[in-house]
């Protein structure tokens, strides 16, 4: 074996030291040491016997290209060259590797499951391709309060983490290997073929078992330094490491890994540069890591700048005089490739958020908006083929993203008071349209901020059409910009928060089960219904038609009502 220590690799055990054999035997039962076994070479082997135990079973979806390697598979520490090395079958091209790491605090213990693929493929304008991914990690997480089993398992994919108990995962029959799906292109991590919104997986792929991998049991970087490799130096770590089975990989820096944090490196990215080095960075030493809950994400393919303020007016994008990428929003990511600009809030902040597309040159330009939380989508907003010249500035508000129907509903009135004009006419329509909102606020016809009553809610609906057909009314009367810029962004909110009150209901109405119910072939009618007033509703607030959406709003939920109506009979 390939052995760089003499020492156990595990950086550190106190709780097996503390509590002895007795630790070791609740980890790993009574016949996992010799009679004539040392203390530290016994919890060494308990160790080695726990990660072989709850070792994945990782399944790939049919038709990936990109399989797991070592980091090291083509001998050389770049990966700008990956997929053309992986491509043209260089170096250890097909031997899957898995790297295995410990950790524990008070209260948890931790086996991790790292493994690697020499490309990403995840979409959104081609933006987050990238020539190297440490996705689908695996946290196999024990309570030391009882460590007979995992109390729970962590499936990392891309920005999130998503936790299940032992009992809810998927496992080969008659062992303790958790199941991973793993999604096609992108190998995000997941516990069952349902892989969300955005990423894909199909049957027919290849399924690794632990036999399938050589593996590691590494530990932490005990030594930063530069080396020189083909005449450039570049940041290493010597990280402790064992080979548990198979083979050594090949290693440029031999004893070193690399350590450099973005394009031309093949450690494992941490959540934020600043945390490098990896091998004993942020996720690397935790028992339950988190991702992100929320993710904003903003991406352009055109000849033109993209800028982000959001609700608190932190920007996001090129600063001119420094001609640097400016970032006032915490942990936010701006990248460019090219002529694709992409941008990544991560938890934003609820809110409005003002998007500023400024040409480079003239041209036609594509713009995505993608609002996710736990890789299902909430919102998205996608603009096509949009003609822009040199200098000109295009800008447009994302409106109440992560807030409640009440909650944009509520804004509007504040919004409508800014606007300061001294003609009777318009001072009048402004105070009617406010009324019509106050109107529709009423607490007798909603049952939270999401849900209406199922009798008076539909009151909301008419009142908000009053409202927008006063704004209408305003839109012909102001000729100030900023007046009827309010304006209109007041009608595109009343206008989103009519509609998220049908889509909620009706959501809430298709997850029902009615297979079984007497009245199934009407209920499923007025679901049919529902749906097709709400994509009504949708196209019409996109043609900027804000009463119409409402009424097929209105629709939508009028129908969901009449379908809980059957249900509940």
């Amino acid at each position: 074996p390939h052995v760089l220590f003499t020492q156990p690799v595990i950086d550190h055990y106190p709780f097996m030291e503390r509590d002895g054999w007795e630790a070791i035997l609740g980890f790993c039962g009574n016949n996992v040491c010799d009679i004539e076994e040392t203390f530290e070479s016994c919890y060494q082997d308990c160790l080695d016997q726990g990660i072989e135990k709850y070792f994945p079973y990782y399944k790939y979806s049919g038709g990936e290209k990109y399989h797991p390697t070592s980091f090291y598979f083509d001998n050389d520490v770049d990966v700008e060259n990956n997929e053309e090395n992986y491509m043209n079958e260089q170096g250890d091209w097909t031997k899957p590797y898995v790297y295995a790491h410990t950790v524990e605090d008070e209260n948890y213990l931790t086996i991790q499951y790292w493994k690697y693929e020499v490309y990403s493929e995840y979409g959104f304008l081609g933006l987050l391709d990238h020539g190297h991914d440490w996705d689908s990690t695996i946290f196999v997480v024990f309570d030391k309060n009882n460590l007979n089993y995992p109390s729970e398992v962590r499936f990392a994919r891309h920005y999130f983490i998503k936790d299940y108990s032992w009992n809810e995962i998927e496992r080969i029959p008659g062992t303790h290997h958790p199941i991973v799906y793993v999604a096609k292109g992108s190998h995000g991590g997941y516990h069952s073929e349902d892989v969300g919104d955005f990423d894909d997986f199909e049957s027919g792929g290849l399924t690794y078992n632990p036999n399938s991998f050589n593996q590691y049991i590494v530990g932490n970087c005990i030594e930063e330094t530069l080396k020189e490799i083909n005449g450039e130096e570049k940041q290493f770590c010597l990280v402790r490491n064992e080979i548990l089975r198979g083979d050594a990989q090949n290693e440029p820096a031999n004893g070193y890994w690399a350590n450099e944090f973005g394009i031309g490196n093949k450690a494992p990215c941490p959540w934020k540069p600043e945390d490098a080095p990896f091998w004993s960075g942020p996720r690397w030493n935790q028992t339950r890591p988190i991702g992100v809950e929320n993710v904003l994400e903003f991406g352009t393919a055109c000849p033109a700048d993209l800028h982000i303020y959001d609700p608190q007016d932190r920007h996001i994008g090129t600063n001119y005089e420094t001609n640097e990428p400016e970032i006032e929003i915490p942990d936010a990511i701006f990248r460019q490739q090219g002529e694709k600009q992409y941008i990544m809030i991560p938890n934003p902040i609820k809110g409005d958020y003002r998007v500023e597309i400024i040409g480079t040159d003239d041209g036609e330009y594509d713009f995505t908006m993608i609002a996710s939380e736990d890789m299902k989508l909430i919102e998205i907003q996608e603009k096509e083929n949009i003609s822009i010249t040199k200098d000109e500035v295009q800008a447009f508000t994302v409106i109440g993203l992560w807030e409640t129907p009440r909650e944009i509903k509520e804004k509007t009135i504040d919004d409508l008071e800014l606007i300061e004009n001294n003609d009777k006419i318009i001072k009048r329509n402004i105070q009617r349209a406010i009324g019509y909102i106050n109107k529709s606020l009423n607490e007798k016809y909603w049952i939270d901020d999401t849900h209406l009553d199922s009798k008076q809610g539909r009151k909301v609906f008419t009142y908000e059409l009053r409202a927008v057909t006063r704004l209408k009314l305003l839109e012909r009367l102001i000729d100030d910009n900023q007046s009827l810029d309010i304006i209109k962004n007041v009608a595109k909110k009343l206008t989103k928060a009519d509609y998220l009150l049908a889509e909620t209901i009706l959501n809430e109405t298709k997850k029902i089960d009615i297979e079984s119910h007497r009245f199934k072939r009407i209920i499923k009618r007025f679901i049919a219904k529902a749906e097709k007033e709400l994509i009504k509703a949708k196209q019409d607030s996109e043609n900027n038609k804000p009463g119409k959406s409402i009424v097929h709003s209105k629709k939508s939920w009028f129908y969901s009502q009449m379908a809980i109506k059957f249900i509940d009979r």
